[in-house]
């Protein structure tokens, strides 16, 4: 190869779960998601959207953009 890298591909398959309440309730929607990574074959239930997070950050280095509170991919994106 003429130095050009072969691209790295992480992949995940991602459920979100929407659990509706009785009308009667009055309380909100409970969400819940399940992430996998593809290529191990790993999963996480997850009812913090911050834990799927994490489970990512495993596999693909992002970090959290400080002034806009995104993430960011290192190394791709500029992260401030």
């Amino acid at each position: 190869m003429d130095g050009q890298h072969s691209p790295t591909i992480t992949s995940f398959v991602l459920r979100f779960i929407v659990e509706e309440p009785d009308d009667a309730a009055n309380v909100p929607a409970l969400c819940r998601g399940v992430i996998q990574h593809v290529q191990r074959d790993e999963t996480l239930n997850f009812s913090d959207w911050q834990d799927a997070v994490e489970f990512i950050r495993q596999y693909v280095p992002i970090d959290t953009d400080a002034k806009r509170g995104k993430p960011c991919l290192k190394g791709v994106q500029p992260c401030e």
